[in-house]
């Protein structure tokens, strides 16, 4: 009998929970469009109109179509949506003297949210985020620029799932996140801030470049080009979890940098042309003084025309975490204990060797790090679960 009550008030607020989605669904559907959303091209002609005449927080859409000779400029915290990347373009202004001419939209306001759209200009920048930009959010359009696609000299900007077709996402600011973007072309993404996170790009053609201090760069999957990630003039910087693969040069270039972690890198087939000195995995050059104290461990080295290059004997940098080094595909030294680790160390040159050299790449975890945690969560939400079922049949 308690059984029964307990199935019937269970269907019963299934059934409420139902009834209320479907209630809500169907005032948001009818709402639609919603107060505080002007349409383009039914409320104004173009998008630079609507955006004069929006108010604080409104949503500016756009219908599909080709919006010639643009050049916007947003001053206010709005949200500029397109009804389909593919289907609402917006082209720059080209060979006309105007102020910001040189980019298609200027936002010189916080919380500004882009989306939808294709941007071309074939001469010129095509976003430009200026000041504190604190969460602004450009996301999901595709990107055609003559110049730099998008440069972002604030701070707490978010630039997400983006395909740019040519040239560069810059970075000049701070605690910007920049992930999830398709870059194939030549250019990549540049950042001279610090405290950014620059996490799963894809990159084709193109590299990441840092000059700045303290970035996350890590998961992203960067495939032929000159040079996969280069750390220039930095320090504090971590690049892990990434995959470098087919360079002609270098797969990470480390230029005058101190005090980075690079760790749980996949660089493989970075193959140079042949007879030339060129296809290193990792690539070292710089003052003595200016490269000290980077540590390097629990990457893969495979299959690279030249695994490390020392451009001179540096001192006090540490190609192990003093438990695990790299996987190199050269070493030629046995496990006796079989406990994964080589026996003797993986000779660089006179200061520079690893001391744990990793047996077997695939004892490195092939899943991000940041895995385990939620993974470990799920795990033990299942057992509580089947425990609370099995206890629910017994008693």
């Amino acid at each position: 009998m308690c059984n029964h009550l307990k199935k019937n008030v269970f269907v019963e607020c299934l059934i409420l929970v139902l009834l209320l989605s479907f209630m809500l669904s169907f005032i948001t559907v009818a709402g639609s469009p919603e107060v505080g959303t002007i349409v383009v091209s039914n409320d104004y002609s173009t998008i630079q109109e609507a955006i004069d005449n929006a108010s604080e927080g409104d949503t500016v859409f756009v219908k599909s179509g080709t919006y010639y000779n643009q050049t916007i400029v947003i001053t206010k915290s709005i949200s500029l949506v397109g009804e389909d990347p593919k289907t609402t373009i917006i082209k720059g202004k080209t060979g006309v003297l105007f102020p910001y001419t040189s980019i298609v939209i200027y936002l010189k306001a916080n919380d500004v949210k882009i989306s939808g759209f294709t941007v071309i200009s074939p001469t010129a920048q095509v976003f430009c985020i200026y000041g504190s930009g604190n969460r602004t959010i450009v996301e999901n359009n595709l990107l055609n620029s003559g110049r730099s696609a998008i440069e972002l000299t604030g701070n707490n900007n978010n630039v997400k799932n983006n395909n740019l077709t040519r040239y560069t996402i810059l970075c000049f600011g701070s605690n910007n996140t920049i992930s999830g973007n398709r870059i194939n072309s030549a250019g990549g993404i540049q950042v001279e801030g610090a405290f950014n996170s620059i996490y799963s790009n894809h990159l084709a053609f193109s590299a990441i470049m840092v000059t700045g201090d303290n970035n996350i760069i890590n998961n992203n999957f960067i495939t032929e080009g000159n040079t996969g990630i280069s750390l220039k003039f930095c320090s504090g910087n971590s690049v892990f979890e990434n995959s470098i693969t087919g360079m002609w040069f270098r797969g990470i270039l480390l230029h005058e940098s101190s005090n980075n972690l690079l760790y749980d890198n996949y660089i493989v087939n970075n193959i140079g042309n042949e007879g030339q000195r060129n296809g290193y995995g990792i690539l070292v050059t710089g003052s003595l003084q200016g490269v000290e104290n980077n540590t390097i461990y629990r990457n893969t080295f495979l299959n690279n025309s030249y695994t490390i290059g020392l451009e001179k004997s540096y001192v006090n940098n540490h190609w192990d975490n003093g438990v695990q080094g790299n996987y190199w595909d050269d070493y030629n030294g046995t496990d006796t204990d079989e406990d994964g680790i080589g026996d003797t160390p993986h000779i660089l040159d006179a200061n520079n060797q690893d001391n744990f050299p990793v047996m077997d790449y695939s004892s490195i975890p092939e899943f991000p790090c940041w895995f385990i945690l939620p993974m470990c969560i799920a795990l033990m939400l299942t057992v509580v679960t089947i425990k609370n079922r099995l206890l629910s049949k017994i008693t």
